[in-house]
C-alpha cells in the first residue's frame, strides 16, 4: 500500500513510497490509500479559465478509482462545475514515460467570481486536490503585469532558508497588491524535497510559524520550470540519469514543460536546464515540438510570445527560428541581473532577462504587457529589475521597510461593516490596476471611497468586495468601504435573524453560526523561566455561537498553560500551545521556547516598540540586540521574574558611541527614574553595563526603558541580581538538584562549592559568568559533589553567576566577589 498525505490549505497530493514523519504546521493531515494524482492542472502549472469557458483536467486513477464530481474551493466560497470524461493511456512526459489515463473536460460555469481556486476532485477513494490550480478570471485585463523570479535554492547548506521563505512571501505580496496576473519562476527552487516533504508544505502553502505565504497562495497564475538542481539526489545539479531526474521532477513539480495562454499572451515554460546545448536540444527535442504544434494550433492568433527556461542561452533560439519571440525568462546565473537585457543567441535580439537569485538578493522582475498590442515594458528601468525594501538588512526581516505595502485600519475578517486601506508605494515608479480585497458581513449594501469596485460577491459567511485602484509613484493612497443600508433577505418572515442572513423561518436568537478557525496570538513566543504570559485566541467569525476554547500543552515540563490560556514557563526547551474550540475541534497554536533562566534576559527577546532586533555590531550576547530608531516614545519591555519581593540590581548592557541619550525607566508601569544619563562606550562595537538598585515584586515584573527625546542606544541584555548587599537568594534548581557555595560575599580566594543532587551524573558542565554573560570559568565534572576553586587569578570584584548542569538539569547562584 502506498501512503499520501493531503495539504488542507492551498497543490498536487503527493504520493510516497515510504511512511513520513509528517511536521505540525500542516492544517490537517489524512493518510489513506487514495493513489490517483492530478497531472494537470497542479504545482508547476496553473489553469487560466474565463468564467463560462471549458478546461482540461489530466488525472491518473488507481485500478478501479473513478471521479465523481469536481469543485473549485476559493477562500470565500466553493462552486461546483460540471464534467465530462474520456478514458485511455496518454504520456505527458517523453523522459520519464509518465502517462494519465483520464482526461477530463471541465466547464467553469458563467459569472463565478474572479480568484485562485483550488481543484478538488471527488473520487470513490475520497478527494484529491490540486492546491491553488485554477485562476478564474472574468476578463483579460487590457494591461497586466508579469513577475518574475527565481534561484530560491531553499534548504541548500550555507543559507537560511526561513529567511528565504520570507523574502519569497513577501514578493507575493507585492504580486497580491499590484494584481499581477502571473509568477514565473525559473528553477533551482529547493533542495532534498524528495526526504524532507515538509518543504512542499512551505513552498507552497506557506508556513504559519514564520507567517510566510506560498506559492498557491498567490492571486496570481503561478508556473515553474526545473532547473539544474531539480535533480534526483538532494536536489543536488543532475545525479540520476535523464529519465530519473524527469521522473523527479513529475513527482514533486508536475510538468516539465508547458504552454499557456493569458489573451493574446503565448507563454512556453520549459526544461533547459539538465545538459541541453546551445546548438542541438537532444532528447529534449520533445520539447520544442510541443511547443511550436501548440503555437499552430490552440496557441495560435497570439501577439506576445515568451520563452521561459532556467538557463538564458539554451534552446530559446529553436522557438526563435519559427515564431519571433518578444520576450525570453531565465535563472542561473544569479548576479547578472543588473546587465539586463541580454541576447539569447548569437546575434539574437536582446530580449532575456535573468532574475536576481532569491538566495542572494532581495528583488524581482517587472513586466507591464499591454493585451492589444502585444507590447511590454519594465516599469523599473532598463534591467527589470526591482528592489523589494526600501529599508533594512535583507537577512532580518524585522527591520524590512518593503517599498510596497498594504494595511487595513480594521481586522479584514468579515466582522465590520467598514473599513480602509491604506498603500504606501515607495517604489520611483506607478502602478495601474492594484487590488483591495475586502471582506465584510453578508447582508448590506456597500460602497467605496477613493476606489473602482470591479467584482462582489457572497461567500460562503462572508461578503467579498474587490476594489482596483492606481497608485502614483513615492505615493501613499487610501481606499474605504461602508455600508449604506441593511438588505431584508426575509422581508415576509416575522421570525427572522436580521437581516436574515442564517435562513429565512429560523426564530430570533437561535440562529447557530459555527466556527471556522481558530488563531492564537503571538503565534511565537521566546521566554525566560518562571515568566507567565496571556495568550488570546481568536475564534473566526467573531459571531460564532460556541466560543468555548480548550489550551492544551505538548510539554507541561517545559511550558503549563491554563484553561484561559495563561502559560508558564516551567523548563528549557520548546513547547507547542494548542487552542482548540469545542465545536469543530478547530485549532491554532503558538510555539513556546523557554529560555532555562531567570537571571539573564536578551533585549531580542523582550516587547520591542520601534526599537528593532539587529546584529550589524560585534560582541553582543544571544542572537542581537536592540537599536532604538525614533527619539521618543520607542520602548524595549523586559518581563522579568523575582523569586521574592527585594531590592535587585538591574544591569543593562549597553553600547552608545557618544552623545547623551537619556531614557526612562518604569517599573510595573511606574517611573522610577525620569532620565537615564547612560556613559558613552566610545563605540557602538564596545559595550559597557549600567547599574541601578531598585525594588521588584515576588513573581512577574515589567522593567522598560523609553525614549524621552533623542534616540537610545544599543541594548543588548539586562542581568538581575539582588544589588550589593551579597544576600544569595537569586537561586534556581531543578528535581533536587541545587548548587551552594561559601563564604559568600567572598573576599578573594578559595571558594568552596557544594553540588547537592549532581552526585552519580557522569557529566557535570560548571560555569562561572559576569554580569554581561560572559563566560569567565569553566570545566567538566563526574561524579563530584564538592569542589574547590582559588578565584585569586580568575575573578575580580563584581556579581557573578555560579552554575552546575547535567543534561537537561540545571542549577544556579548568584556570587559576590568583595575584595
Amino acid at each position: 500500500m502506498q501512503f499520501q498525505y493531503t495539504f488542507h490549505s492551498p497543490s498536487k497530493i503527493i504520493i510516497m513510497k515510504k511512511t513520513l514523519l509528517l511536521p505540525i504546521f500542516f492544517l490537517a493531515i489524512s493518510f489513506s490509500a487514495i493513489a490517483g494524482n492530478i497531472v494537470y492542472p497542479w504545482r508547476a502549472t496553473t489553469a487560466i479559465v474565463k468564467s463560462g469557458d471549458n478546461f482540461e483536467v489530466w488525472f491518473n486513477a488507481s485500478s478501479g478509482q473513478t471521479v465523481n464530481s469536481i469543485e473549485l474551493k476559493g477562500l470565500y466560497n466553493t462552486v461546483s462545475i460540471t464534467m465530462s470524461t474520456v478514458t485511455g493511456n496518454w504520456v505527458y512526459d517523453t523522459l520519464s514515460g509518465n502517462t494519465y489515463n483520464n482526461k477530463i473536460t471541465v466547464t467553469v460555469p458563467a459569472g463565478i467570481p474572479s480568484d485562485r481556486y483550488d481543484l478538488v476532485l471527488n473520487t470513490s477513494s475520497g478527494a484529491v486536490t490540486s492546491y491553488g490550480g485554477v485562476k478564474v478570471v472574468t476578463d483579460y485585463k487590457t494591461d497586466y503585469y508579469i513577475m518574475h523570479i527565481s534561484d530560491g535554492h531553499l534548504y541548500q547548506s550555507g543559507y537560511d532558508t526561513d529567511v528565504l521563505l520570507q523574502r519569497k512571501s513577501a514578493m507575493i505580496d507585492i504580486a497580491n497588491i499590484i494584481d499581477a496576473q502571473i509568477i514565473i519562476e525559473t528553477g533551482d527552487n529547493m533542495y532534498n524535497v524528495r526526504n524532507h516533504p515538509e518543504r512542499e508544505g512551505y513552498y507552497f502553502l506557506g508556513n504559519s510559524t514564520i507567517n510566510t505565504k506560498g506559492m498557491a497562495q498567490a492571486s496570481a497564475a503561478t508556473f515553474i520550470v526545473p532547473g539544474d538542481h531539480e535533480g534526483l539526489n538532494a536536489n543536488d545539479y543532475t545525479q540520476g540519469t535523464v529519465q530519473e531526474n524527469a521522473d523527479f521532477v513529475n513527482d514533486y513539480w508536475g510538468l516539465q514543460n508547458h504552454s499557456f495562454k493569458y489573451g493574446k499572451g503565448r507563454f512556453m515554460n520549459l526544461n533547459n536546464a539538465w545538459a541541453v546545448s546551445e546548438t542541438n536540444s537532444g532528447v529534449h527535442q520533445y520539447e520544442i515540438t510541443d511547443a511550436l504544434a501548440w503555437l499552430h494550433s490552440t496557441g495560435s492568433g497570439g501577439n506576445f510570445f515568451v520563452s521561459s527556461a532556467h538557463c538564458y542561452n539554451k534552446m530559446h533560439s529553436f522557438i526563435d527560428a519559427d515564431t519571433k519571440l518578444s520576450l525570453v525568462l531565465a535563472g542561473d546565473k544569479h548576479n547578472i541581473y543588473t546587465g539586463n537585457p541580454y541576447p539569447f543567441t548569437t546575434g539574437s535580439d536582446t530580449i532575456a532577462y535573468v532574475a536576481a537569485s532569491i538566495c542572494n538578493h532581495f528583488a524581482f522582475d517587472l513586466f507591464k504587457v499591454n493585451n492589444t498590442t502585444g507590447k511590454f515594458t519594465t516599469p523599473s528601468g532598463t534591467t527589470g529589475s526591482a528592489d523589494v525594501l526600501f529599508g533594512g538588512n535583507i537577512d532580518t526581516p524585522s527591520t524590512w521597510i518593503p517599498n510596497l505595502k498594504l494595511t487595513y485600519s480594521t481586522v479584514n475578517d468579515g466582522t465590520s461593516t467598514s473599513n480602509s486601506a491604506t498603500i504606501i508605494n515607495k517604489f520611483n515608479f506607478p502602478f495601474t490596476g492594484a487590488k483591495v480585497r475586502f471582506v465584510v458581513p453578508k447582508g448590506y449594501n456597500y460602497s467605496l471611497t477613493n476606489g473602482t469596485k470591479v467584482q462582489e460577491f457572497d461567500g460562503t459567511l462572508f461578503h467579498i468586495v474587490d476594489a482596483t485602484l492606481d497608485l502614483g509613484a513615492n505615493s501613499t493612497t487610501q481606499v474605504g468601504i461602508t455600508s449604506t443600508d441593511v438588505i431584508d433577505l426575509c422581508p415576509d418572515d416575522p421570525n427572522k435573524t436580521v437581516p436574515g442572513i442564517c435562513g429565512c423561518g429560523v426564530p430570533e436568537g437561535s440562529c447557530v453560526i459555527n466556527v471556522a478557525g481558530v488563531k492564537v496570538s503571538p503565534e511565537i513566543v521566546k521566554l525566560n523561566l518562571n515568566i507567565t504570559k496571556q495568550l488570546t485566541a481568536a475564534i473566526e467569525p467573531t459571531t460564532a455561537t460556541n466560543k468555548t476554547i480548550n489550551w492544551t500543552s505538548s510539554d507541561n515540563s517545559i511550558v503549563r498553560v491554563s484553561s484561559t490560556g495563561l502559560i508558564t514557563a516551567v523548563g528549557g526547551g520548546t513547547a507547542i500551545i494548542t487552542a482548540s474550540s469545542q465545536d469543530g475541534g478547530k485549532t491554532g497554536t503558538s510555539s513556546i521556547t523557554v529560555i532555562p533562566n531567570y537571571l539573564i534576559y536578551q533585549a531580542e527577546d523582550a516587547e520591542l516598540v520601534g526599537a528593532l532586533v539587529v546584529n550589524n555590531q560585534p560582541g553582543y550576547n544571544g542572537d542581537g540586540f536592540a537599536d532604538f530608531t525614533n527619539p521618543s516614545n520607542d520602548f524595549i519591555k523586559w518581563t522579568v521574574y523575582a523569586p521574592t519581593a527585594g531590592t535587585y540590581a538591574l544591569s543593562f548592557r549597553y553600547a552608545l558611541a557618544a552623545g547623551s541619550r537619556p531614557l526612562k525607566l518604569t517599573i510595573n508601569a511606574v517611573d522610577k527614574i525620569a532620565s537615564i544619563a547612560f556613559p558613552v562606550t566610545g563605540s557602538f562595537a564596545t559595550w559597557g553595563v549600567y547599574t541601578t538598585s531598585q525594588p521588584l515584586n515576588a513573581g512577574n515584573n515589567t522593567i522598560t526603558l523609553t525614549a524621552i527625546g533623542s534616540s537610545g542606544g544599543n541594548f543588548d541584555e539586562l542581568t538581575i541580581s539582588d544589588g550589593p548587599t551579597g544576600l544569595n537568594d537569586l537561586r534556581s534548581g531543578a528535581q533536587g538538584k541545587s548548587i551552594n557555595i561559601y563564604p559568600n560575599p567572598l573576599k578573594n580566594g578559595k571558594l568552596s562549592i557544594d553540588m547537592v543532587g549532581f552526585e552519580n551524573s557522569a557529566k557535570v558542565e560548571f560555569k562561572i559568568i559576569n554580569t554581561m554573560g560572559q563566560t569567565i570559568y569553566q570545566k567538566s565534572y563526574s561524579n563530584t559533589s564538592h569542589i574547590e576553586l582559588n578565584t585569586s587569578t580568575i575573578l575580580q570584584k563584581s556579581v557573578y553567576i555560579v552554575s552546575a548542569e547535567s543534561g537537561q538539569y540545571k542549577s544556579t547562584c548568584k556570587l559576590l566577589i568583595n575584595n
